[in-house]
């Protein structure tokens, strides 16, 4: 049977790393607007009370043309759990999964490149579902399908999407946002925007966010952009009031991080600092172990 929202939530408790929003110098990102990545983040508050949502985002195609310079373990691993093995890396600019961590909004993957509309259709019905797979009526540019009441898939040459945890309804608005902007991650508000924008990283990002004690979002991001041997890590916060001494103090445990530099101010703040491109993993933890991972 295909994985329903009652089915999941035993394992919602377990279902709280992902990635990434971006904002960057590549066209694929942008910054401050629209974006072929960035059009497939969503408002939670479409489709449930509460604006919590995590993202992950990875440019498997541009890590690549770096891939002689990342440790061996991140070159061949493909541990990030929004790689598919539908799509060739090489062929694919873009990968984008959101998704609330309780399981009370959609989980979407979304994928962008250069890759064949069979592909695509491979990448789009093998993510959710467990029954078989059913065409359905093509909306918009897309053509969909669908692995159960909850598993729905679109795809075309160069774009796949699919969602779990979403009626047909649910995941034809989701298609219909991200075609005309609307229900963008952003919509939550300018000081969401804002954090989106800070990320700039062209590579990884992981982001999370959730309701503050008062009326705001607070999040917590990750990011990080490759630029041969040397890669920039970025830690950004929404609405947590961290001193700047408090980040100099965390960037200077960090064995390996250099260059240190600290935005503290405003509801939007910042810690960045670069690492040899070979000790780091790409998918957040370096500020949560107060450590590169690899030596």
């Amino acid at each position: 049977m295909a994985q329903t929202r009652r089915s999941l939530l035993g394992a919602a408790a377990a279902a709280v790393g992902v990635g990434v929003a971006g904002c960057s110098s590549l066209p694929f990102v942008g910054g401050g607007g629209s974006s072929a990545a960035r059009d497939w983040l969503y408002d939670p508050t479409a489709f449930t009370d509460t604006a919590r949502v995590s993202i992950e985002f990875v440019a498997p195609a541009p890590l690549q043309e770096h891939r002689d310079n990342l440790h061996p373990e991140v070159a061949d691993g493909r541990t990030s759990p929004i790689y598919t093995e539908a799509l060739a890396a090489e062929d694919t600019d873009w990968s984008l999964r959101i998704t609330d961590p309780l399981l009370e909004a959609p989980s979407q993957l979304a994928y962008g490149g250069s890759f064949s509309e069979d592909d695509a259709r491979e990448a789009a019905t093998t993510t959710w579902g467990g029954d078989e797979t059913v065409d359905g009526e093509t909306v918009g540019d897309y053509e969909t399908v669908s692995n159960g009441e909850e598993s729905h898939g679109a795809y075309q040459a160069g774009r796949a999407v699919s969602a779990g945890i979403a009626t047909r309804e649910e995941f034809e608005r989701l298609l219909d946002g991200a075609e005309n902007g609307e229900d963008r991650l952003g919509d939550l508000g300018d000081e969401v925007a804002e954090f989106l924008d800070e990320l700039e990283f062209d590579h990884t990002a992981q982001a999370g966010l959730t309701p503050g004690d008062g009326d705001y979002v607070v999040g917590t991001g990750t990011g990080y952009q490759v630029d041969g041997a040397e890669t920039t890590m970025r830690l950004v916060h929404l609405n947590e009031d961290w001193t700047e001494t408090q980040y100099r103090e965390l960037g200077e445990q960090i064995d390996g991080l250099r260059d240190l530099s600290v935005d503290a101010e405003g509801p939007v703040r910042s810690l960045t600092g670069v690492a040899d491109t070979d000790r780091v993993g790409l998918l957040g933890q370096g500020f949560q172990l107060f450590e590169l991972p690899y030596d």
